[in-house]
Formats: C-alpha cells, sequence, structure tokens
C-alpha cells in the first residue's frame, strides 16, 4: 500500500506524479516529505474504444484511481485524485505535466448558426407571404366569372 497523505477518514489520496519511463520506477520514489501543488481531479470514464487495462504491465487508458488502487491492493482511497503540477523532482522522474486550461469558445460558431436559422425563417416567411399577397381570393375570381 503506498505511504502518503491521506482524508480525515483514512481513505489514501492519490497523486498523480506523472510520466515514468518503464524500468525506472524504483528511481522514481519520492524521499522524505514534499510540499506540492496539483490539481483535484475526478476518475475519467472509460469510452467506447478504450482498451482495458493490462494490469501485469501497469498500464491504462483511462485515469481511473480507483480501479488501479483496487487492482495494486492500494486500500480505500479518496474519490477524488491529485495531478501533481509542482514541484518537479531533482532527478527530473516523474515529469510531471503542467495543466492546461482550454476552454471550447464556440460563441461565434453560435452566433453564425442562430442568425443563420433567423435569417433562413424570415426567408422562407417572406417568400410564403409573398404568395399569400399574390393570390386572387375565391370569392373575387367567381365574382369576375360571373360578368
Amino acid at each position: 500500500m503506498p505511504k502518503g497523505p491521506t482524508t480525515a477518514d483514512a481513505q489514501v489520496i492519490v497523486v498523480d506524479r506523472g510520466f515514468v519511463p518503464e524500468g525506472r520506477i524504483a528511481a522514481a520514489a519520492p524521499g522524505g516529505q514534499v510540499q506540492i501543488t496539483g490539481y483535484l481531479r475526478f476518475p475519467e470514464a472509460s469510452g467506447w474504444l478504450t482498451p482495458q487495462p493490462d494490469i501485469g504491465q501497469r498500464l491504462w487508458f483511462a485515469r481511473d484511481h480507483r480501479g488501479m488502487a483496487w487492482a495494486l491492493n492500494w486500500g480505500v482511497v479518496a474519490p477524488f485524485y491529485i495531478d501533481l503540477e509542482t514541484p518537479p523532482p531533482s532527478s527530473g522522474l516523474p515529469k510531471p505535466g503542467r495543466l492546461d486550461i482550454h476552454l471550447r469558445d464556440d460563441h461565434l460558431q453560435y452566433a453564425i448558426t442562430w442568425f443563420g436559422l433567423a435569417l433562413a425563417v424570415a426567408v422562407a416567411f417572406a417568400i410564403w407571404l409573398r404568395g399569400r399577397l399574390g393570390q386572387t381570393p375565391a370569392s373575387e375570381i367567381r365574382h369576375r366569372g360571373a360578368l
């Protein structure tokens, strides 16, 4: 079971410290007490095309720290994990990844879509109205035919 921070009810807090090349796991073990800065994360759901984890190789294709904890006998873990940002270890391993936030900005696409739909409705209404105003009422046609 990994040693590390725990919650008030003794659940282990998993820390994703970054990438470690195969065969270098022992060299990447931290020593002593370290203050870290990271981001609170929740597990990712596997998609239809996500391969199953290879527990023998310790290889997961989705961030599922609870599945990892179960497979590796870590005990009870918190429902979240920490994605380490700093400090990078002096040995260079593991290599924590910097979090870059990329929020989707589709406002222009939405504006074009909705204004395009509004224009299409306005054009359809204008065509319908022109056809309605251009029609001669049936009563007038009957009246002209009688003359």
